[in-house]
């Protein structure tokens, strides 16, 4: 942050956005857009705990505005925490795709106050690797983005992996010209 304010949620170092000379906490990063600065500072702070550079977004304009430059140099988050509801701007479901177009290999956690199972599922099937609900807790939010980078970072690992694991299987589907939407992602 660049001052004392705890609603400052601002990431931009005195040189500049995200200055590529400032490297993530331990090589990751995770990026939380939420519209809401109360629950945007507190998810900041949650996700501070874990070894990973923390970049706070507070709508999905901001959030591409800030993502675009580090997609560009090779810095982009390995997560993404993803508000779904944010009135006035993008919704989080517009937000994704337009994530999707600038690097689809980012995984990206769905958050909303309002989920039930059915929602849970659909969001997995549209390409998000998990959901949760809010208010989350500081272990929900946490053990959600280590479970989520640990699926990416073993991806990674394996060369034969498909480069798009944090896909949903309808967005892989869509992503390849020659398959057939399956039936159980629209049911």
């Amino acid at each position: 942050m660049n001052d004392s304010n705890p609603m400052n949620t601002s990431d931009t170092p005195a040189s500049g956005p995200l200055a590529a000379s400032t490297p993530p906490k331990g090589g990751h990063s995770v990026m939380i857009v939420d519209d809401d600065p109360a629950v945007l500072t507190i998810g900041k702070a949650m996700l501070s705990t874990l070894p990973y550079e923390v970049i706070a977004a507070s709508s999905g304009e901001d959030a591409l505005e800030k993502l675009r430059p580090l997609v560009a140099t090779g810095r982009r988050p390995d997560i993404i925490v993803l508000d779904l509801t944010m009135p006035g701007g993008m919704s989080g479901l517009d937000t994704l795709q337009e994530i999707r177009a600038l690097d689809p290999r980012i995984g990206i956690i769905a958050c909303s106050g309002f989920f039930e199972q059915s929602a849970h599922d659909l969001c997995v099937a549209l390409g998000f690797m998990e959901a949760i609900e809010k208010p989350y807790t500081s272990e929900l939010l946490t053990s959600t983005v280590r479970k989520c980078m640990a699926k990416l970072t073993e991806s990674e690992a394996d060369p034969g992996s498909d480069a798009a694991a944090g896909m949903g299987p309808l967005v892989r589907s869509m992503m390849s010209a020659s398959a057939p939407v399956p039936a159980e992602a629209l049911s």
